[in-house]
């Protein structure tokens, strides 16, 4: 994956606009409809696990993608209880690799390997935040500024039924797994033990780094 994608829509759509400062993900999303498009600010009362929740139970059972920076482990095991309940069929999970290197973070990666399986996580170079929630029925595509954690503060979120942007953002997702060997170790990029904000370089890249795609810092002369 080491070129730009773009989705542009052919036909108009009507996208509905809402404020949600009190109101729960429930509230603030309202009732799935064919082709709904709406788009929310919300003030954080209400996490993206809360709406995916809310919109699995609405139209499940479903397959689920989550795209995340960052995500946290009370999250995880609100979505190991939709999969146990049927809800979710099949489940997927992308993350930024520096996930890796922040403390305990390898842990939280390996304990999503340990919850769905080794093929149903992934990490790349990402700040990427959406989400696909599919079946033969619905096609909903979630667009949020959220992680898959709390997040009290203003945030956004929009969600269309549109089965050619879900197959965009699911031909994007594809592309990792096919790139990124399901039994190679989650960590793909070196670590500098003295070193640990290396600079990257190159096209966003899964599967095993190699030493041209990254370089130390320099350090200063004596």
């Amino acid at each position: 994956m080491t070129t730009a994608r773009a989705h542009r829509h052919h036909e108009p759509r009507k996208r509905e606009l809402r404020t949600a400062k009190t109101a729960s993900a429930e509230q603030a999303i309202g009732q799935v409809t064919p082709g709904m498009e709406v788009f929310i600010l919300t003030h954080g009362q209400f996490d993206l696990i809360d709406a995916l929740v809310y919109l699995v139970n609405q139209v499940g059972p479903v397959d689920v993608v989550v795209v995340t920076w960052t995500f946290a482990h009370a999250s995880l095991l609100r979505a190991v209880e939709l999969i146990e309940h049927g809800a979710v069929r099949r489940f997927r999970m992308v993350v930024d690799h520096n996930m890796l290197r922040r403390p305990n973070a390898a842990a939280l990666v390996e304990q999503v390997a340990a919850l769905f399986g080794a093929d149903h996580v992934r990490t790349v170079k990402s700040h990427a935040k959406f989400a696909v929630i599919s079946n033969d029925k619905w096609h909903l595509a979630i667009r949020t500024s959220m992680n898959l954690n709390q997040n009290p503060r203003l945030e956004s979120l929009e969600i269309s039924d549109d089965p050619a942007l879900c197959g965009f953002l699911l031909g994007i997702v594809d592309s990792l797994w096919r790139e990124q060997d399901a039994n190679a170790p989650l960590d793909m990029f070196p670590r500098f033990n003295d070193d640990p904000a290396p600079a990257f370089v190159g096209p966003v890249r899964v599967g095993r780094a190699t030493a041209k795609h990254l370089y130390p810092k320099p350090r200063s002369q004596p």
